[in-house]
């Protein structure tokens, strides 16, 4: 392998680099955002990330939302991601914190490609070419709002990197990257993508074990950092994995539903015309291109492999297995229809929807290695245009990514830039008005989404409390509740009488999110079986006098108790981590 910080790998490094700010220079204002899933829900889960943390709480459980939204259990949130926190808790209070994050994982895509391309014995050129196709391509650009999509690709592309080092024996950089690459993908990634990437370095990575003896120590080196990065991010499994269960997703999808998100056939047209908008279905499953240079380079690649040897095998493997991930990804609406086949006989495909966005980034992936393979082998037979090809690289990946702004940044109202005020998220016994005050309960619109994500954006900080949510997840049982039962879903006073529904008096000490202390004031009411209206996943513990005692559920998941008066209340949140301090 190649160093890759040699004097001409750090130019070619430092220009993509200058090429990705200067794509997304606006970024670095508050007069923009990243768009849609990003602003509607990643801002709102980072103002709170950001806000509690500051206010010296960990933000696993999210009051204002939901009846109180376990938030943990949301992979896409980075609850459990310290890239992610980082951002929130440097910017709770403005969108910097999802455009800083958005152009960070841009960057680190560029820099893993660049490196994959080296791992290759690529040049410089070549491997700032594949850097820059990847973070381009429609796959990239087109769930540039989907943070859970970037951050999968990052792990998936430093998994990939790893085993490429395992082949040159790096086994403590193969370790180190896969320990990485997994902790940030459990934390912060999109299940289904993980899914299936993980079955492709599956099956490489047993290929190159069968055919690679001298590199199987590092090989075995690199499931141990694997092994390792997984038991890091176990607490957002786990956490993730307990709300699965009681939703309607635990049981998996019907096949139409999981075969929503197939890649359209016009969808491949793009390829050939990168800077075609489309939009004649979902903006982020139909983009399928990298740069206007890939197309010659790929054609370049495939002409020439049959005459160089086992470069040119691989590269043909390449394309077949491109060629395979396309159709996949085309889903539905593939002539071979491979993928409906695979959801009706394997469980884990239909865990997910969006084929598209599950297969595509990997097919993109393998055409722009090809590419870079056809680059290489036209530099070898022209060296003297070697500056052309960086010039028209450069203007290439400007002109794409400026062309296609509309699908990852868009403008903002006037009142969402600069400073936001940051979430309340301790309380005293000076708030208990504004607790037990009613929550928003605004009808949902159609589509409902509408709703939560003005209300998310709007008026959630810095201590108002919303029925409804734009949430990843949502428990089956609190869904039914909220419909059938909204005198206690909306309150007012959060605690009541299980039986009769009537406010129960109560004194507030303390309010966090991890934390609850109340005492039922002595008014010589009898013991009874009391209601505290916010939602239990089953992390909830409880105290009563200092002594544990039963939890149970009521409507919409609610918690339930038995106490009188003059009883103290404690109920601690025991996430799948905080429960080590809490």
């Amino acid at each position: 392998m190649n160093k890759t910080f040699s004097l001409r790998n750090s130019h070619a490094l430092v220009m993509g680099a200058l090429l990705i700010a200067l794509a997304n220079a606006e970024l670095f204002s508050t007069r923009v955002a990243v768009k849609w899933d990003a602003f509607d829900e990643m801002w709102a889960y980072f103002r709170w990330l950001g806000s509690a943390l500051r206010q010296g709480a960990f933000p696993d459980f999210f009051p204002h939302i939901m009846s109180g939204y376990p938030i943990g259990s949301n992979i896409q949130a980075g609850v459990y991601n310290v890239f992610y926190l980082a951002f929130a808790y440097a910017f709770p209070d403005s969108v910097l914190s999802i455009n800083l994050v958005y152009l960070a994982l841009q960057l680190v895509i560029f820099r893993l490609g660049f490196a994959i391309g080296k791992s290759y014995g690529l040049d410089a050129l070549c491997s700032l070419y594949l850097g820059l196709a990847l973070t381009a391509s429609g796959f990239i650009i087109g769930h540039a709002s989907h943070f859970s999509y970037l951050s999968t690709a990052c792990g998936l592309l430093g998994c990939f990197l790893a085993l490429r080092m395992a082949l040159q024996r790096r086994a403590g950089a193969a370790f180190l990257l896969c320990f990485v690459s997994v902790y940030h993908m459990l934390t912060a990634g999109y299940p289904a993508n993980i899914l299936f990437g993980a079955q492709c370095l599956a099956a490489y990575w047993v290929c190159l074990f069968v055919t690679q003896a001298e590199a199987r120590r590092a090989l075995l080196t690199a499931v141990a950092g694997v092994a390792a990065g997984a038991v890091i991010g176990a607490p957002s499994i786990w956490h993730f994995v307990n709300l699965l269960q009681q939703s309607t997703r635990g049981a998996g999808l019907d096949i139409d539903t999981a075969m929503s998100g197939s890649l359209p056939l016009y969808g491949v047209a793009n390829f050939f015309f990168p800077v075609w908008k489309m939009g004649f279905s979902e903006l982020t499953i139909e983009r399928f291109h990298l740069l206007f240079l890939s197309i010659p380079l790929v054609a370049c690649a495939i002409w020439m492999a049959p005459s160089r040897g086992a470069d040119g095998k691989r590269i043909l493997l390449f394309f077949v297995l491109a060629v395979l991930m396309t159709v996949l990804a085309l889903g539905k609406n593939s002539p071979l229809p491979l993928r409906v086949w695979l959801a009706e006989h394997l469980f884990i495909y239909r865990a997910g929807r969006f084929p598209s966005g599950e297969h595509r980034g990997i097919a993109l992936f393998l055409l722009a290695l090809v590419s870079a393979f056809g680059l290489q082998w036209i530099q070898e037979r022209y060296p003297a245009k070697k500056k052309v090809l960086v010039a028209l690289l450069a203007l290439d990946f400007l002109v794409v990514m400026v062309a296609l702004r509309g699908m990852r940044i868009g403008g903002i109202d006037e009142q969402f830039r600069a400073m936001q005020p940051m979430f309340q998220a301790t309380f005293s016994a000076g708030d208990q008005a504004r607790l037990d005050k009613a929550r928003d309960c605004t009808p949902d619109g159609e589509p409902w989404q509408l709703t939560a994500i003005a209300i998310q954006r709007e008026r959630l900080a810095p201590a108002n409390f919303y029925w409804n949510g734009y949430v990843g997840l949502r428990d089956q049982v609190y869904d039914q509740g909220r419909e059938s039962d909204t005198d206690l879903v909306c309150g007012p006073s959060r605690l009541r009488d299980a039986a009769t529904r009537a406010a129960r008096p109560y004194a507030l000490e303390t309010y966090t999110p991890g934390y609850i202390r109340l005492r039922i004031k002595d008014n010589g009411m009898p013991a009874s079986r009391l209601i505290w209206t916010e939602y239990d996943d089953g992390f909830w513990r409880l105290k009563i006098n200092g002594k544990p005692a039963v939890l149970e559920h009521g409507t919409a998941r609610f918690r339930i108790f038995s106490a009188g008066s003059g009883d103290v209340i404690e109920m601690t949140y025991a996430g799948p981590l905080s429960r080590l301090w809490r």
